[in-house]
C-alpha cells in the first residue's frame, strides 16, 4: 500500500515538473536541437553529382541538389552566378571573383567571402536554414538564435541586400549574454539583434519574436546603434517582464531598463507598424550616443515612429532621452506600467516619458542628454498607470490630434505645445487633463502654449505652475475643477470654456498662493459652483506688488464668484450673471463691469470681514427688487471704500 501511494505520489510530482516546465520559458530541456539542414522541407535531399569547381568563367549554375563542400573553400571563376532550383549548399565557402548568388541559398554553414552580390536586394529569411530553433526553449538555443539571425541580416548586408523580410516566425532570442563586448562588459547595444545602416527589417503578422527570460538590469532586443536609414517594420515583440529574475547586479536592482526597440544616436531612424509588449522597462527608447561633454556626443536625430501597438510595458511605453527632430504619429498606447502578474509596474510608467537625462549634483541638475524637437500627434492613448503623455525636460515640443485618457503634462519644456488634443478621462475618472509646470522647480518653463483642446471628465482639467504658459481656445467639459494654479507669474488664460454639471464643479481656482501678471480674459463659465475661487491669493508683505487681472470674461454660473482672503486682483469689463462676495480682502478694483445678480435675489456686491481699498467704478449693477445692490456686513471692518460713476438698477 505505502509503495503504491509513492509511485502515486512519483507520478504526480513529475507531471507538475512537467506542466510547469511548458509554461516556464527560462527552464533549460535538453530535447530542443537545431534543424538538419539538408532536411528542411521543400527543399531537395538529393547529393549532388556535379562539383561546383567545375564552373567555368561567366557561368551560370542551379542548385537542385545538396551541396556539401566538406568544410572546403571552392574558388569559384570569375563573374560566376549561383541560382536557387531547391537544392541547398552547405559545409563550406564559396570565394566568387565578382558575380551573383541566390539569397536562398544562404545559410549558417556557408561561408560567402570575394566579391559577390545577391541576385535580388531583397531577402527572405528561412529560419531553418538559419538553425533558428522556434517555440519555447534552452538558454543556449536562444543565444544560437540571436547569433544566427544577426549573422544572417550582416551577411544579406554584406551582399548589397537591403531589405530582410522575416515571415512566420515564433522564437525566443538571448540578447543578455556577453558575445561582443570589450572585457566581458554587457552593452545592451551590442548584444541586441542590430540593424545596420541602409537597411529595413521587415516582419510580418506572423512573426514573434521574445526576449528569453534574464535577470539582466537592462537589454534591447533589436537596436539601431549610430547608423542612418535604418528601419525596423511590422511583427510583434515581446519582453519578458512576467518571467524576469531579479537576482542581477544588485548595483542596478530595480531592472527597469529592458528595452525592446533601442534607438541609440541613429540618424533617420524608422520603427513602422511594430506591436510591442511586456519589455520589463520601455517598450522603445530613443537615446543619445555619449554624453553632451563628450565630443563625440551624438543625439539621435530625424526619427520616426508611426503606426506602432505598445502595450504592458512595466516602465514607460516610448521614452526619448536624447535627440532632435523626432516624429512620433498614429501609435497606440494602452496599460502602461500595469502590475501584471507578478511583475508590478515601475515608475515613471507614462506612455510617452519625453526627458532629457540629467543629474543633480552639489545641488544642480547638469545635463547629459538633450531633447529638441519632438512631435507627438495623432496617436491613442488609455488606461496607463500613472500618466499619458509627459515632456519632462525638453524643448520644442508639440502634442497634437491625440486622443488621450490619462492626460498630457509639461514640466521643464521650454517652446512646449499642447494643441487640439480630445483628453478625456477614462471610467475611473480622476487626475489631471493637462498639466504644465513644476511645482518644486522655479525659472524651468518658457513660451509654453495650451490650445484648441478638448478637457474632459477629470478632477482637474488644467493644473498651472510657475511661469510663462498661454492657455487659449479650449473646451473644459465636466471637470471638477476646470484650471487649479500656484504661484504662477507671465500667464494668459483667454477666450476658453468652462462647462460642468458635477457637483460644487469650479471654473477657475487659486487657493492659497500668489500669481504675478496674470490675465484671465476672455472666458465663458457655466459650473455649477463657483466660476472663480480666490482664496488667500497674493498675501503677505513678499506679494504686495503681485497683480492679477481678470477681464473681459461671461460668468453664467448661478453661484456667486468668490474672494477670500485676497488681494490685488483687477476686475474689469466681465460680465457676471451672479453675485460677487468679498471676505477680508485688500486693493480690488471692480471697473466697468456688469453685475446682474437679480436671478440669484441676492444683492450684487457682498463685503464680509475686514476690506481695504476698494476700488468700484462704472459698472453696471443689477439687483433684484427690495434687495441692496451693495450690502457691507454689520460686522465688516471697512476701509477705503471708493465709489463712483456706477448705475444701480432694479428688476
Amino acid at each position: 500500500m505505502k509503495r503504491n501511494l509513492f509511485r502515486l505520489l512519483s507520478l504526480f510530482i513529475t507531471f507538475l515538473i512537467v506542466s510547469c516546465a511548458k509554461d516556464d520559458p527560462f527552464e533549460e530541456d535538453a530535447s530542443f536541437e537545431t534543424t538538419d539542414l539538408s532536411a528542411t522541407i521543400g527543399r531537395s535531399t538529393t547529393p549532388c553529382v556535379k562539383s561546383l569547381a567545375s564552373m567555368v568563367s561567366g557561368s551560370t549554375v542551379d542548385i537542385g541538389c545538396v551541396s556539401d563542400l566538406s568544410g572546403k573553400t571552392v574558388n569559384l571563376p570569375k563573374g560566376a552566378d549561383i541560382k536557387y532550383d531547391g537544392g541547398t549548399i552547405l559545409n563550406g565557402t564559396l570565394h566568387f571573383d565578382g558575380g551573383t548568388i541566390d539569397g536562398r541559398l544562404l545559410n549558417k554553414d556557408l561561408k560567402i567571402t570575394g566579391t559577390v552580390k545577391l541576385a535580388n536586394n531583397n531577402y527572405t529569411f528561412e529560419p531553418d536554414q538559419w538553425g533558428i530553433t522556434q517555440g519555447l526553449t534552452t538558454n543556449k538555443n536562444a543565444l544560437a538564435n540571436r547569433v544566427n539571425l544577426e549573422e544572417a541580416i550582416q551577411q544579406v548586408k554584406s551582399l548589397g541586400g537591403d531589405t530582410f523580410k522575416i515571415n512566420s516566425l515564433d522564437a525566443y532570442f538571448d540578447v543578455t549574454t556577453v558575445t561582443k563586448s570589450y572585457k566581458n562588459v554587457f552593452w545592451e547595444n551590442k548584444e541586441a539583434i542590430n540593424i545596420p545602416s541602409n537597411f529595413h527589417v521587415q516582419l510580418s503578422s506572423n512573426t514573434n519574436i521574445y526576449v528569453k527570460s534574464n535577470n539582466s538590469y537592462k537589454y534591447a532586443l533589436f537596436c539601431m546603434d549610430q547608423t542612418t536609414n535604418s528601419k525596423l517594420s511590422g511583427g510583434n515583440l515581446y519582453g519578458d517582464r512576467e518571467y524576469h529574475r531579479f537576482n542581477g547586479n544588485p548595483r542596478f536592482p530595480t531592472h527597469e531598463w529592458g528595452t525592446l526597440v533601442l534607438i541609440h544616436g541613429a540618424q533617420h531612424a524608422k520603427v513602422e507598424n511594430v506591436k510591442m509588449s511586456k519589455a520589463n522597462g520601455d517598450n522603445l527608447k530613443i537615446e543619445s550616443f555619449g554624453y553632451i561633454f563628450n565630443n563625440d556626443y551624438e543625439p539621435s536625430r530625424h526619427v520616426t515612429v508611426t503606426g506602432c501597438s505598445m502595450d504592458l510595458a512595466r516602465r514607460n511605453g516610448l521614452t526619448i532621452t536624447g535627440g532632435e527632430d523626432i516624429l512620433i504619429e498614429g501609435n497606440s498606447f494602452s496599460r502602461t506600467g500595469f502590475d501584471i502578474g507578478k511583475s508590478k509596474g515601475t515608475n515613471p510608467r507614462f506612455s510617452i516619458d519625453i526627458e532629457a537625462y540629467r543629474k543633480k549634483i552639489n545641488g544642480k541638475f547638469i545635463p547629459y542628454e538633450h531633447v529638441d524637437g519632438v512631435v507627438v500627434k495623432n496617436n491613442t492613448q488609455k488606461n496607463s498607470a500613472r500618466g499619458g503623455f509627459l515632456n519632462s525636460v525638453g524643448s520644442n515640443v508639440i502634442f497634437e490630434d491625440n486622443v488621450v485618457e490619462n492626460g498630457i503634462s509639461y514640466k521643464h519644456g521650454i517652446n512646449t505645445i499642447i494643441r487640439n488634443n480630445h483628453i478625456k478621462a477614462g471610467n475611473s475618472g480622476g487626475g489631471t487633463g493637462i498639466g504644465a509646470g513644476d511645482y518644486y522647480e522655479q525659472n524651468t518653463q518658457k513660451n509654453n502654449k495650451i490650445y484648441g483642446n478638448t478637457i474632459e471628465g477629470f478632477d482637474v482639467g488644467i493644473q498651472l505652475r510657475r511661469q510663462d504658459h498661454q492657455v487659449y481656445d479650449n473646451d473644459i467639459i465636466n471637470c471638477q475643477m476646470g484650471i487649479q494654479a500656484q504661484f504662477l507669474s507671465d500667464t494668459k488664460i483667454y477666450d476658453n470654456t468652462f462647462k460642468s454639471d458635477v457637483y460644487k464643479s469650479k471654473g477657475i481656482n487659486f487657493f492659497y498662493t500668489w500669481c504675478d501678471n496674470v490675465e484671465i480674459s476672455g472666458n465663458t463659465f457655466n459650473t455649477s459652483r463657483n466660476s472663480i475661487y480666490l482664496k488667500n491669493v497674493n498675501n503677505g508683505s513678499s506679494n504686495k506688488n503681485k497683480k492679477l487681472t481678470i477681464k473681459n470674461n461671461t460668468i453664467k454660473n448661478k453661484y456667486q464668484l468668490t474672494l477670500i482672503n485676497s488681494n490685488n486682483i483687477y476686475f474689469d469689463n466681465n460680465k457676471i450673471y451672479t453675485n460677487l462676495e468679498l471676505f477680508d480682502c485688500e486693493n480690488i478694483n471692480l471697473n466697468r463691469n456688469t453685475i446682474d445678480a437679480h436671478t440669484r435675489n441676492t444683492h450684487t456686491i457682498d463685503f464680509r470681514g475686514s476690506v481695504k481699498d476698494i476700488s468700484i467704478s462704472y459698472n453696471k449693477l443689477i439687483a433684484p427688487k427690495g434687495k441692496w445692490n451693495t450690502k457691507v456686513d454689520n460686522r465688516v471692518k471697512m476701509k477705503e471704500l471708493h465709489e463712483w460713476g456706477n448705475s444701480m438698477t432694479y428688476k
